[in-house]
This record gives C-alpha cells, structure tokens and sequence, in this order.
C-alpha cells in the first residue's frame, strides 16, 4: 500500500529543520571516496564539512592497496595522486576531534561509516562517539518515488554530487538547506503553528508605534511582514485597528 507522500516529505522537511535548528546536537556533514566497493577496499580521501558550511578537513589519505580501475574512473583518483598523501592514522587525529560527540549527516551513512570503522580497526585506532544521519534516505522520502515493489522510495542520485569528497559533502550540505525550505505539497499539521509574537512599544508622549511580528510558518504558509502603524494623541482613546491591544507597553 502506498504511504502518505505528503506526509512523508514533510516528515523529510520537519528532519531537515530540526537538524538545522540544533535539535539533534552539533552535526557537520561527511564525505568520503574509497578505492572501490568491496569490503576490504580503504579511504583514500575524506571532507567534513561544519554546519555553518565551512571546511573543517579535507584531505588525499594513502591506502594500503591500490585504486581498483572502477573506483578510478567514477572519482578520478589515481595512485600517484595518493602517492605523497598522508596514511590514515596521521589523519586520524583531526578526524576524531571533527566527528566526536557530534551527529554525522551523510549521504549513504551505512558505507561510509563501515569504512570508516574499517580504516580504524586496520590501524587500531578507536574511533570517539558520534551518531549518524543518512541524507539519501531523508531525500528519498522527500523526493517521495515510491517503488511499489521494494516496498520503500526510491534512493535518488545526490543532486550537484561531484563525486569527490569535498564536493559531495557541500552538495550534501545545500540539500538539507533546500529540503528545509518551505514545501508546496498539502498536509494536516499534526501540531498547530507557532503564534504569533506581538511587540508594542512607546517612542514619546504623543505617538506610539505597534509592531506586528509574525514568525517564519513551517510550510506553504504566505509570511507576512511586520505591520507598522501610528497612533497620535487625538485618536488614541479610539479603538485600535492594530491587534494587540492589550500587551504590555515598552518604554524606551
């Protein structure tokens, strides 16, 4: 039976902001390319983007075996170029203090978290705390291609991907941006909006100015911008045609 595709991505949209907001902790975006698709294949370069979108760590990593020719031509990396890289454990430092603690967002978690845990025990090293988030299966919800067979969505192609580390992470990064826009599809709220929050303030004797400031909706919402009005001594016994009449007045 086919799910509520609406509900769904605005479950995806709902992740999106949350994310963002900092509900699940501190995150950073993580990206790697390997030497190929098997078990044993190895890092060779891995980017870790903040979630301000700045580069925390970018970097070529020299595996203990060679490029197999299909990984090599999906990400242009050759052994020469790994040549002079530093191995994982001269790296590793700088990895664990990126990720530790904090809720890593990528973009098919399950293998690149397997290679990282790979790289580690390779070099014995442990890796610190950190949970994960997997962006293509938060997308493929919000994408909302249901595969009536697989009984699931579909996983789509990361947009903008560039098939390196560091431009996958950014492409990654832009996409839990867009998928916290505000939607166009049509859902039941399974909460009411946040209310409005209303200021009034008093700049002299003789007039006083409200402000109407309605905070950003969830989604498909028209936002209205703040409101200003004047009301000077001759008509301020009137009734007010501002909403608020009965907040607390400001002093400046």
């Amino acid at each position: 039976m086919q799910p509520d595709l609406d509900l769904d991505k605005f479950q995806a949209y709902e992740w999106a902001n949350k994310l963002i907001s900092g509900d699940y902790g501190d995150w950073c975006v993580l990206d790697s390319e390997t030497t190929g698709l098997g078990d044993k294949a190895e890092i060779i370069e891995l980017s870790i983007i903040s979630k301000y979108g700045s580069t925390i760590f970018d970097s070529l990593i020299k595996p203990t075996v060679a490029v197999e020719p299909g990984a090599r031509a999906v990400h242009q990396i050759t052994d020469e170029m790994l040549e002079d890289a530093p191995i994982f454990p001269e790296v590793f430092p700088k990895i664990a203090k990126a990720i530790a603690g904090k809720t890593l967002v990528i973009y098919n978690s399950n293998f690149d978290i397997y290679k990282l845990k790979y790289a580690a025990s390779l070099h014995e090293l442990e890796l610190p705390e950190f949970k994960t988030h997997c962006a293509m299966n938060w997308y493929a919800q919000y994408y909302g291609q249901w595969h009536d067979y697989w009984g699931n969505y579909t996983w789509k192609k990361l947009p903008g991907g560039s098939h390196r580390a560091k431009g996958d992470a950014l492409a990654c990064y832009n996409l839990v941006k867009q998928m916290a826009e505000p939607m166009s599809c049509s859902v039941d709220y399974p909460s009411p909006l946040f209310p409005a929050k209303q200021i009034g303030c008093i700049w002299s004797d003789w007039i006083e100015v409200f402000i109407n400031v309605y905070y950003k909706p969830k989604v498909r919402i028209k936002i209205q911008l703040p409101k200003f009005g004047w009301i000077n001594e001759l008509n301020a016994q009137k009734e007010s045609q501002f909403p608020g009449d009965d907040l607390e007045e400001i002093p400046f």
